[in-house]
């Protein structure tokens, strides 16, 4: 059977361990972070002061993770097909083991509707512990698919798709910072609690996410990756 344009699995057990290695490390380092600066809480919200010194850190080590991830994505590749699917599989186990490291490490979050601060860049990323996790499970999953069994049956359709889906969620976790940022009092962010989410934003993202990695018909891509 040809198996030239399927990565082999043992390649994808190897990124496996590597993706829950580095959301163990990832949880170590918040795990650190809370202890200094919500050592008493389990919500992260009304935000604490943190030092601008730490949070310019954290904005360099949030751009070397992914880094980190891209270019282990790019070195491993034996095609340029790869490279995309490679990213997001690591990126979607990274994520998850985070959060189960979080979980068994200091028991947070509590519900997967806790609000939580996904990343920094360009502003606050906010949203329930569930979104992120949802994303990442389909994104793990849906490019393990396509690791496993090759690229021919992505079509435009797929890509159009997963495209519009990914706009709709990052709005969907941009949405509550954008709104605070109109504010003229930009302390708002330290006394702010998120009651509600963009929920009729993140849904139709996700189906057409889901859509975008499972739908199995149209027009193949494989010629432009030949």
């Amino acid at each position: 059977m040809d198996t030239g344009n399927r990565v082999d699995l043992n390649r994808i057990l190897g990124f496996l361990v590597f993706g829950i290695a580095l959301g163990y490390l990832e949880a170590d380092v918040v795990v650190y972070l809370r202890h200094l600066y919500y050592p008493d809480t389990v919500s992260l919200f009304p935000l604490q002061i943190i030092d601008s010194h730490i949070y310019r850190f954290e904005i360099y080590r949030e751009i070397a993770t992914i880094a980190i991830l891209l270019s282990t994505a790019f070195l491993s590749s034996k095609e340029r097909w790869e490279v995309p699917f490679l990213f997001l599989f690591l990126f979607g186990i990274w994520d998850i083991v985070y959060y189960i490291s979080l979980f068994f490490m200091i028991n947070w979050p509590p519900s997967i509707l806790s609000f939580d601060i996904l990343f920094l860049i360009p502003t606050l990323w906010i949203s329930p512990v569930i979104c992120p996790v949802l994303v990442s499970l389909i994104l793990s999953v849906g490019s393990f698919l396509i690791l496993k069994n090759g690229y021919e049956r992505i079509g435009w359709i797929n890509i159009i798709s997963a495209i519009l889906g990914c706009i709709l969620i990052f709005y969907s976790f941009l949405a509550i910072p954008i709104e605070l940022l109109q504010s003229t009092n930009h302390e708002v962010f330290f006394y702010y609690i998120p009651k509600h989410f963009p929920w009729h934003f993140y849904i139709p993202g996700l189906i057409l996410l889901v859509f975008g990695f499972f739908f199995k018909k149209g027009k193949s891509i494989s010629h432009s990756f030949s």
